[in-house]
This record gives C-alpha cells, structure tokens and sequence, in this order.
C-alpha cells in the first residue's frame, strides 16, 4: 500500500490535483509508519495533518473530496471493524471516486470503481448475514 499510494500521489502533481497528491503522499506516509509504530496512536497526528495540508492547498471545492476521503479511511481502518469498517471504506471510496472521476483521472478511477463496487458487495453480503442470523 505504500507504494501504491506513493505512485497516487505522483499521478496526482502531474495532474495538478495537489491536494490530493498531498493526502496520497500523507497515506504513504501512513501506511510505512504502521508497519513500525502503534498504529491507533498515530490516528490524531494523521488527521490532524490531513486537515492542516487540506486547508492549505485547498484551490477548488473538488479538493474537500480527498479530505474527507483520507480521514474517514484513517479513522475506519484503525477504530472500526466489520460492517461498520466496510461501510466507512465505501464512503470514503465514494469521495475519492467522485474526485478521480471530476478530475478525469482515468486509471485511479477505475481503481477506485473497483474498489467500491468490492467494498458494497461486502456491506450488502454482511447486510445478509446479518439478517439471516436474527
């Protein structure tokens, strides 16, 4: 994930898409520190630079988009769990989506299609299993 999310944030400044170019390089970031460190408590550090670098280079109201995206993924990889993980993971795979698509990025577009349509089909199989077990 490191590097995929590496060479998302280089796709991205080539794109002119800054801001998210800056949360993809924050995720790398993120995901090469989890490898070492307690990952829970690096949470608030991470959100908080997300809203910081956000802020700064914000430019259109496009880049709320990949914001929301990485703060919500943040907080739901590593302080929720099952339904709740994966619904979480699909509204933050929506924003991204919606900012690839606005952005014409056509490759990370569909990378993230499939990963929505993998992230809904989980929410509805848990959905299922859920109600068939009450």
């Amino acid at each position: 994930m490191v590097w995929q999310s590496v060479l998302l944030s280089v796709h991205f400044f080539v794109l002119g898409a800054h801001t998210a170019g800056i949360m993809a390089a924050i995720s790398s970031l993120r995901n090469y520190l989890t490898l070492f460190e307690a990952a829970r408590k690096t949470v608030p550090f991470f959100i908080i630079l997300y809203l910081f670098f956000g802020v700064y280079a914000y430019d259109v109201p496009k880049d709320i988009l990949p914001v929301a995206a990485s703060c919500i993924g943040t907080y739901a990889l590593f302080y929720t769990k099952g339904l709740t993980l994966r619904f979480w993971l699909f509204i933050g795979g929506m924003c991204w989506l919606v900012h690839n698509a606005v952005s014409i990025s056509i490759g990370p577009t569909l990378m993230e299609m499939m990963l929505v349509a993998a992230n809904g089909r989980t929410v509805i199989y848990l959905l299922r299993q859920k109600s068939s077990k009450t």
